[in-house]
This record gives C-alpha cells, sequence and structure tokens, in this order.
C-alpha cells in the first residue's frame, strides 16, 4: 500500500471546507436571487410568459441543488 503524501497532510479539513463554504454561500445567493426575480417578473408582467418563468426557474434550481451539495459536502467531511 502506498502512504499520504507529505504535502496532503499539512492541509486541514477547516480550510478546504472554507472554500465549500463560500460555494455554498455563492449559490443560495443565486438561488434567493432567482426566486425574488421569478416573484417580481410573475407579479409584474401583465402576462407572464410561462416560457421566461421556466428559464428562470431551471438555473434557480441548479443553484439550490449545488448549495445544498457544497453544503453537505463540508458538514459530512468536518463531522468524520
Amino acid at each position: 500500500m502506498t502512504t499520504e503524501p507529505d504535502w496532503s497532510k499539512k492541509i486541514s479539513n477547516s480550510n478546504i471546507c472554507n472554500w465549500f463554504f463560500a460555494f455554498a454561500i455563492v449559490n443560495a445567493v443565486l438561488a434567493v436571487v432567482g426566486i425574488l426575480g421569478m416573484v417580481a417578473y410573475g407579479f409584474g408582467a401583465k402576462n407572464p410568459s410561462s416560457l421566461t418563468l421556466l428559464l428562470t426557474a431551471f438555473p434557480t434550481l441548479i443553484s439550490t441543488v449545488h448549495f445544498f451539495f457544497w453544503y453537505l459536502l463540508c458538514s459530512r467531511a468536518l463531522d468524520v
């Protein structure tokens, strides 16, 4: 069996986890902006287009999934 390289032992979990939390926060902000954009468009437009709402909902859904993925990845890494 090979041993772990020396350079990887110097990296702490908290340093890497800070990057994951930063990605989670960015994706959470994008998700909130997407949701607020859909609500504003739905109430602001006289005849809202379902295609426009769908094109806004899809990236919002992706940002939400990314947010939860990065958050869970980091919280599980620190629990170990």
